[in-house]
């Protein structure tokens, strides 16, 4: 078994494992897969890219990489990596392969100066092998969802079909009352969809990151990168405005979410002081969800956050589903530590995804 760093002609082998494993889902396809890979390892603007596979027999079996992140760590600015995309060939899943890929994996974002590896794990057979390899749970980080949609929400639980048919009417008369509630508009503030980021929102954007202790970089190149430059994923980019000044952001996309359309609210920025704007942002939300006919309007975010009070407020609730934030770091890593004191620190959105 031979692991080798990633070329751009190896697309076609990592699409075909991905398809095999059924991970080509959505608007993923063998097609574009390639373009997919490129955007994410080599085209985002910290310019490292972190992306290889394993081969047998001159038959690639196996991919690992990290999508590079600027990262602000409390008075640190570095890379940080998001692990992303590890697929194994389902024959050589039972050996060493993972613990392979992991080590190199390690070894090689240290060489390349990434400060530290993270992740955000939902499943609990994935988090274990993670954890005895090293790498440290930091928090859970709830999906928060609103509901539009009441029958199809209602449909996991209501497994008798005669059962959905009695509840559909008062279900949908429940689905009126709570839209009626959250309907309204901020005053003094405007909201545009625009494709992409200007100049005009340097000022806030940098006043933003400022603001967070430790959380991605958000500068208009990089959101450029991440929201205007795959259009595959059709992300819908929002700005609000007051009195012409840009204040805040949103960037949503539908999308399927297990047996729900969702209307992904994918990142949130804004002064949370501002209460005005975080209304005019979640009250846009609400109308694309609906324009859109979304079940439910989604999204993550650290239950520290002092963002979660305004998705509490406008009617988004916590699910039983959550990510598991897990980071490594080298041991030898300058202070602060990476543990669990760090999570009420670290600002999550789905910015910080490779899928959605």
């Amino acid at each position: 078994m031979k692991i080798r760093d990633a070329r751009d002609e190896d697309a076609g082998a990592i699409a075909r494992m991905a398809e095999d494993s059924d991970l080509l889902v959505g608007e993923l396809t063998s097609a574009n897969f390639a373009s997919l890979l490129a955007w994410l390892y080599a085209d985002a603007p910290p310019q490292v890219r972190l992306q290889f596979v394993a081969e047998h027999e001159e038959r690639v079996v196996a991919h690992y990489a990290a999508v590079p992140f600027l990262y602000k760590l409390f008075d640190e600015t570095c890379v940080a990596g998001l692990a992303s995309n590890l697929v194994i060939e389902r024959e050589h899943r039972a050996g060493m392969l993972f613990l392979s890929l992991q080590s190199y994996l390690q070894r090689e974002y240290r060489k390349k100066e990434f400060r530290f590896v993270y992740g955000l794990v939902t499943r609990k057979n994935v988090l274990e092998p993670h954890l005895r390899m090293g790498w440290k749970k930091i928090g859970v980080v709830p999906v928060y969802a609103k509901p539009f949609n009441f029958p199809a929400v209602a449909a996991s639980a209501l497994r008798s079909g005669a059962v959905r048919t009695l509840a559909h009417v008062p279900l949908k008369a429940a689905e009126a009352v709570w839209k009626l509630r959250w309907s309204g508009r901020a005053r003094g503030i405007t909201v545009d969809e625009v494709p992409r980021f200007e100049a005009d929102t340097d000022a806030f954007l940098a006043d933003f990151t400022a603001a967070r202790a430790v959380a991605a970089v958000r500068t208009r190149e990089i959101l450029n990168w991440r929201f205007a430059s795959y259009p595959e994923r059709a992300y819908r980019i929002f700005v609000a405005r007051e009195r012409g000044r840009v204040v805040g952001y949103v960037v949503t996309r539908r999308m399927a979410m297990k047996h729900l359309q969702a209307l992904a609210v994918v990142d949130l920025a804004f002064d949370p002081a501002c209460e005005r704007v975080g209304a005019a942002l979640l009250q846009r939300c609400d109308r694309e969800a609906m324009l859109a006919r979304a079940d439910v309007a989604a999204t993550i975010l650290s239950p520290h956050s002092p963002f979660a009070r305004y998705l509490r407020r406008f009617g988004y609730l916590r699910t039983p589903e959550s990510f598991t934030l897990v980071v490594h770091a080298p041991k030898d890593a300058s202070a602060p530590s990476f543990g669990a004191e760090l999570f009420s620190s670290w600002h999550v959105t789905w910015f910080d995804h490779d899928y959605v």
